[in-house]
């Protein structure tokens, strides 16, 4: 069997070595943290793409919004009020209540008529911020030992994918999250507490009913030394925002108003956990998630606190799966394994060029769909870097087969020279025939590595190539040189109305319309980058290259294609950047990039669906 084994290692050893060098090469670059962003982007586009949960009927939400600030006439509320609010909640007899308004200092008038409800209220629970900039709790609550924590951990992209369950502050007191201390405290009247497993883990990892918890360690799953202070899980969120109008909530949620004018059944919160907060946008208690598209999609912190109580109970209750990561080590032959399928693909090219295509476009996709699968199952893998990894391992299979076949084709010319006199003229048929192989797989080669598989244009590099040579011939010749830089507007709009795969044919569609209307065999059309492309215009003025830019707008206006979610064109639109030069050996290609793409961001300033020339191009 080993004997075996060492047979398909020797005779595969292309694919392994392939695949082994472009997983690591993988692995090292994500230590970096040059992947962490794409890696969040994927998962948050899990959570958006997973079905949405049933709601958790064992949490309510009383949320002020706009119109019951409106109705109040002012904020922050008085103490009157809010212990209006607090009495009317209390008669419903809730397990506990989390009042998620900070309230360090009076708002008279009814001050006495709040401490009261303090008082008599054991199942209240106020908030404090005790990272940053700390805001103090009431000081009854605190008296009594009802105060928990309204700290949120935020990433480095300014969203919420953690929940901080506890942390010791700098006097060595244990302070609980508002999320968990009303979760523990509706367990523990279940007779259900925190048990223990290892203390000697970093994870810490302890048991509560049916779930058992971990602690966030600094680099689980894709996150590179992140800072984890105190006992952090990873938010399993539930659904959507509550104020996004197209899901549904996933815990009943009712106005200020209802409560105060008697609208709710008299048994809708009893037994079960209320959180109290601000719902309205303009208090600004609102925090991008993974469900964030927009503005508007932002989640309010009372909804982040009752999904982390949500968590914990349904996970303690229910058995719901927390979101689990790996260790390295196996995510690392994760990234080897989708690294040696890409790798067997590219090493077939020779044989079965059209099938290496489509099996390194299925592994892709099978990559994309393993990760998706496990993320329903409760696991967090990476996405994006199998993904690469494919990708790399392919091109490099492939390279390495056409080098080997060249260099066998140049050991055939030798012996084809070798051959005696009387073979001559076979010998020439045959090598002729060798050369144009070579040629053709030269041919492929070249293309592969110039044209953008998807769009059939100039790739990046094939520009970055371009621009520097016609620069350099600028700058012997005195010649004037043009670039611009086109990006489709609100293409990440249309990807989410219309999907990905129309993403694509969007994408290819206005890159031939750009190709058709960049008609000189000197100029080039290239995809700069996503929705990103880049012309190159030698010896041309900033008036050409106006000409040409409304040559592209014109092409892709007749392309009509669909638009509904722009706010600016029912159809698709460009918005273009020009700028123009007379190249100097003191000055670098980049520079006129950084102008064109200077240009772009004007072009979009002023509304998008038009072309701005850089004032510097104009002197």
């Amino acid at each position: 069997m080993w004997q075996k084994l060492s047979q398909i290692l020797r005779r595969e050893r292309v694919v392994w070595k392939t695949a082994a060098i472009v997983a690591a090469a993988m692995v090292l670059l994500n230590l970096t943290g040059c992947f962490q962003l794409l890696e969040w982007a994927a998962l948050d586009s899990f959570f958006r793409w997973r079905p949405v949960e049933s709601a958790d009927d064992r949490i309510v939400i009383v949320g002020i919004h706009e119109s019951d600030i409106d109705r109040l006439g002012q904020w922050p509320m008085s103490d009157r009020q809010l212990a209006r609010l607090l009495e009317k909640i209390k008669a419903q007899q809730p397990s506990a209540i989390g009042l998620d308004i900070f309230r360090d200092l009076p708002v008279e008038p009814g001050h006495a008529q709040l401490l009261e409800i303090y008082r008599s209220t054991s199942n209240l629970v106020g908030i404090e911020k005790v990272s940053g900039q700390t805001v103090a709790p009431p000081h009854l609550l605190s008296q009594q030992g009802q105060v928990a924590m309204a700290d949120l951990v935020v990433d480095a992209d300014g969203k919420v994918r953690r929940g901080l369950v506890s942390l010791v502050d700098g006097e060595g007191r244990l302070r609980l999250s508002l999320g968990a201390m009303l979760a523990l405290q509706s367990l523990e009247k279940r007779g259900i507490v925190l048990q223990e497993i290892d203390r000697r883990s970093p994870a810490q990892p302890v048991r509560l009913g049916r779930a058992v918890f971990r602690r966030f360690q600094s680099s689980d799953g894709s996150y590179i030394r992140t800072q984890a202070t105190g006992y952090q899980i990873l938010l399993n969120f539930r659904g959507f925002p509550c104020r996004d109008t197209g899901s549904p909530c996933p815990f009943r949620m009712v106005s200020m108003a209802e409560v105060l004018d008697d609208r709710l059944p008299p048994d809708l919160m009893r037994d079960r956990l209320v959180f109290v907060g601000t719902t309205a946008p303009s208090v600004g208690d609102v925090f991008p998630t993974p469900y964030t598209r927009n503005p508007s999609t932002r989640m309010t912190g009372v909804e982040i606190h009752a999904h982390l109580a949500s968590q914990i109970l349904s996970g303690a209750l229910d058995g719901r799966s927390s979101i689990r990561t790996l260790p390295d080590p196996l995510e690392w032959l994760w990234i080897f394994g989708w690294s040696g399928c890409g790798a067997a693909c590219g090493s077939r090219f020779l044989q079965r060029r059209r099938g290496t295509i489509v099996g390194l476009s299925i592994a892709m996709v099978g990559a994309i769909s393993g990760s998706y699968l496990a993320f329903l199952g409760g696991w967090w893998l990476p996405g994006f870097l199998p993904f690469l990894a494919i990708g790399g391992s392919g091109v490099g299979s492939i390279a390495y087969v056409l080098f080997v076949n060249l260099q066998l084709s140049y050991r055939k010319l030798e012996e084809y020279a070798q051959t005696l006199e009387l073979k001559v003229r076979e010998r020439t048929r045959e090598l002729q025939r060798s050369e144009a192989a070579l040629q053709a797989a030269n041919r492929e080669l070249q293309r592969l590595v110039s044209i953008d598989s998807l769009t059939q244009i100039a790739n990046r590099r094939r520009f970055d190539e371009y621009l520097d040579r016609e620069w350099q011939r600028g700058v012997r010749e005195r010649l004037r040189l043009s670039i611009m830089l086109c990006d489709v507007d609100y293409f990440k709009i249309y990807n989410d109305t219309y999907g990905h795969p129309a993403g694509d044919r969007c994408l290819q569609a206005v890159a031939s319309a750009i190709a058709r209307a960049v008609k000189r065999p000197a100029d080039l059309a290239a995809r700069y980058g996503g929705e990103e492309f880049a012309i190159v215009l030698p010896n041309t003025d900033f008036k050409g290259a106006v000409q040409v830019a409304q040559l592209i707008q014109q092409e892709v206006e007749r392309l009509q294609i669909p638009h509904e979610s722009s706010p600016v064109s029912p159809y698709v639109t460009l918005s273009l950047g020009i700028a123009c030069q007379i190249p100097s050996a003191q000055n670098s290609p980049k520079a006129l990039v950084v102008a064109a793409d200077r240009a772009l961001y004007r072009a979009k300033e002023r509304g998008r669906n038009t072309y701005y020339l850089d004032e510097m191009s104009v002197l």
